[in-house]
């Protein structure tokens, strides 16, 4: 599969993960990241703001508040 970031092309899938809510903040990625700006992090289909919604590091994904249980939490890797 092929896929482009502006112009040049990139080769290879980006790694995504749909997760569902727990009740808790913490949840943890079957793929690693540098930072929460290296991804894109939805619940429930609305996108989440990278600092202020939600911190990442490593294959750790904190979001600022409790996700409540039965929330689609759907993780975009963007490779950066």
């Amino acid at each position: 599969m092929s896929n482009y970031l502006g112009q040049s092309p990139t080769f290879g899938d980006f790694p995504f993960q749909i997760l569902t809510g727990n009740g808790g903040s913490s949840y943890t990625l079957t793929y690693k990241v540098s930072g929460e700006n290296g991804m894109l992090v939805f619940l429930n289909g609305a996108v989440q703001r990278p600092g202020i919604d939600y911190t990442a590091k490593g294959s750790i994904l904190t979001f600022s508040s409790a996700v409540p249980s039965g929330v689609q939490i759907f993780t975009y890797g963007m490779g950066l």
